[in-house]
């Protein structure tokens, strides 16, 4: 519902469940609703408690993270608590899909799965460096690495 320029959310009977006083509401994903207020970015959970932390951008939640920008760079949430431990920091980071997140680091683009967000562990190390990289759509991403532009899988692996 909007009134006077701001959101809020009403149920099927028309009562109010959450006031208008966000500049921009999105719908629920995840469990959590991502809101603006004024210049800045927060979630809200489905019982309408707001997060207690604000960044400059943010993604909706898929796959049980969502993407946030704050001084540090883009990184990802789980919920509404603080991570505990320095989050892994990308000068650009997208919605999971599949498993896999598409990020930019100082060296091109490259992609994580959400094991990589939590260990060190080799196996959780994330792809090769491409110049240009899409999300992956039916199990494929393109990519451009060394002039060269060719899919990969979710191994990584080059296809036809």
């Amino acid at each position: 519902m909007e009134q006077a320029g701001a959101f809020g959310f009403i149920d099927e009977d028309g009562k109010e469940l959450l006031p208008p006083t966000y500049d921009a509401l999105n719908p629920y994903r995840g469990g959590y609703a991502r809101v603006r207020v004024g210049n800045t970015y927060t979630f809200i959970d489905e019982d309408g408690q707001e997060f207690d932390h604000y960044y400059y951008n943010a993604l909706d939640f898929s796959e049980g993270y969502a993407a946030v920008l704050d001084y540090r760079g883009w990184f990802y949430i789980d919920g509404p608590d603080v991570p505990t431990q320095a989050p892994k920091v990308f000068r650009e980071a997208y919605s999971f899909h599949d498993g896999l997140a598409r990020v930019r680091l100082a060296d091109g683009y490259t992609f994580i799965r959400k094991s990589y967000l939590s260990s060190d562990e080799p196996e959780t190390k994330p792809f090769g460096r491409y110049t240009y990289a899409s999300d992956f759509a039916d199990g494929k991403a393109r990519v451009t690495q060394d002039g060269r532009t060719f899919y990969i899988d979710q191994d990584a692996d080059p296809v036809e």
